[in-house]
């Protein structure tokens, strides 16, 4: 049967997967019937989630009976509670918590505080004694001092640079790889966004995908701003343990939502064809989902959290090609284009011309050779 109460270890049916969507981010902020179908992605890593728990939990040989996070139904419960514990402390929030799960031992309600906030924020809060990194993101931990805002704001520090760079019109993830020699890897991770890591000789560049979720976080700020009545109930029903105002306080800064969906915008453009082939042969979608941020951002100047990955990115793509097969095709620079092709007929022509020699030299020995043969066979 399909209800939050089932264990983590089976996957959420529609049903349950409209009942987290509706804790996570509220009724009015998605679709029953439109955004749930749209979710699949998010799902698949909700699983993955949850079943690398339960492995980490079986490894151990922990008494499963003591875990915390043993259904999607409390998954909800502690998401419910960090919504409203913006200002709280891990220590508070672990507190709190124990009313709940009063057997359960302080390590065990911080390994399902962690998976609550993976799954909510989609940040890869994992202590590194589990080993069960995904993909091998980045893993950060929330120290027991610092307020759960000023841990997630922390993780998106805003630009040091205050350089002013107009960006190429074809300044598109399917020409950096294509020209740079960089490989695209999608994170699971929203703060590894736009981050290049540099792996046996390889540049990897992590692309955070999940376009629908930032919709559905940027639609709880904008509903809980805007002084819906109804919403206001919503928040005072579900959070009546803490000030509503803590509610509406953004955990991920707003500014990081929307210059993330900017940047899918301008890197992924749905109008693209040769983008829409990369993608699909790479089993993405999500730069066909809308709304679209047009026209395409021209200037640097329009990104303040990502400004100074996205300099990095366009430093890399504006550098010479690195291989044979990066210059066969980058006319960026058409003097440079031209002057590779034209060596290439010139080292052609020579080669040829060099054979043809040899060959020539070849059959004027042979046939000299023959003649000496003849000569001597005449010679009484």
């Amino acid at each position: 049967m399909d209800t939050i109460s089932q264990p983590l270890s089976i996957a959420p049916g529609p049903i349950t997967q409209g009942n987290l969507l509706a804790v996570f981010w509220g009724e009015g902020a998605y679709d029953r019937l439109v955004d749930v179908a749209q979710c699949e992605d998010y799902f698949e890593y909700y699983n993955l989630q949850a079943r690398r728990l339960d492995l980490w939990i079986s490894s151990k040989n922990a008494n499963t009976a003591t875990a915390v996070a043993r259904s999607h139904g409390d998954v909800l419960k502690i998401v419910r509670t960090l919504q409203g514990a913006s200002r709280w402390r891990r220590s508070e929030v672990r507190d709190d918590l124990k009313i709940h799960f009063p057997f359960c031992t302080d390590t065990a309600i911080n390994d399902a505080i962690d998976l609550a906030l993976r799954l909510w924020l989609m940040l890869n809060v994992l202590d590194d004694r589990q080993g069960i990194h995904l993909d091998q993101n980045r893993a950060i931990q929330w120290g027991e001092e610092a307020t759960l805002q000023d841990f997630a704001q922390e993780q998106f520090v805003q630009a040091t640079s205050s350089q002013n760079q107009v960006l190429d019109h074809d300044f598109v993830a399917v020409n950096i790889v294509r020209l740079s020699g960089v490989e695209v890897k999608w994170s699971h991770s929203l703060h590894d966004h736009l981050s290049i890591e540099h792996k046996n000789g390889r540049r990897l560049l992590k692309i955070y995908p999940f376009k629908q979720w930032l919709l559905f976080h940027l639609r709880w700020i904008e509903r809980s701003i805007s002084k819906d009545p109804s919403f206001e109930w919503v928040l005072r029903v579900n959070y009546h343990f803490c000030a509503v105002t803590d509610i509406h306080r953004s955990i991920i800064p707003r500014g990081v939502l929307q210059e993330t969906l900017l940047s899918l915008d301008l890197l992924f453009p749905h109008w693209d064809p040769q983008t829409d082939n990369f993608l699909c042969h790479r089993g993405q979608s999500f730069h066909q989902r809308g709304p679209f941020n047009d026209p395409r951002p021209v200037n640097v100047q329009a990104f303040n959290y990502w400004k100074d990955r996205i300099l990095d990115l366009y430093g890399i793509y504006k550098s010479p090609s690195v291989g044979w097969a990066q210059l066969w095709t980058d006319r960026r620079n058409p003097l440079q284009w031209y002057t590779f092709w034209l060596a290439v007929v010139i080292l052609g022509l020579t080669i040829i011309f060099g054979i043809i020699s040899t060959v020539t030299g070849v059959m004027q020995s042979y046939f000299a050779y023959e003649m000496l043969k003849l000569a001597r066979t005449q010679v009484p």
